[in-house]
């Protein structure tokens, strides 16, 4: 589970946070961003969301994410992780958090 208000993630996409952050007027947390405008855009819905909801919509992210990575096995027709080579191994690994990043960020915007 990500900590949105971690200095070091994107609190919308969960890619790096590049020094571009939110707060409202009077709080001590900031929300940190990359330097996707869309997460910047994003990032003052997101910061009064809760935890939990939060949590809910990485969870739905990270299934996304699963996804994609299940894509790529059926494309290569293999399911046996042992008999993946390691430039597969790395496709597939890559192409989970790809999707879970792009998935998190676009339930976080709601698209």
């Amino acid at each position: 589970m990500i900590d949105q208000f971690d200095p070091a993630i994107c609190g919308v996409c969960a890619r790096a946070a590049c020094g571009f952050g939110y707060s409202s007027r009077g709080a001590s947390k900031i929300l940190w961003v990359c330097d996707d405008p869309k997460c910047i855009q994003a990032a003052k819905a997101i910061y009064s969301m809760k935890q939990d909801e939060f949590s809910r919509i990485e969870s739905m992210a990270a299934a996304k994410g699963g996804d994609a990575g299940i894509e790529l096995l059926e494309t290569i027709g293999k399911t046996d992780f042992a008999a993946l080579t390691p430039d597969q191994w790395f496709e597939f690994n890559r192409r989970i958090i790809a999707g879970y990043r792009r998935a998190l960020a676009a339930d976080m915007r709601g698209e």
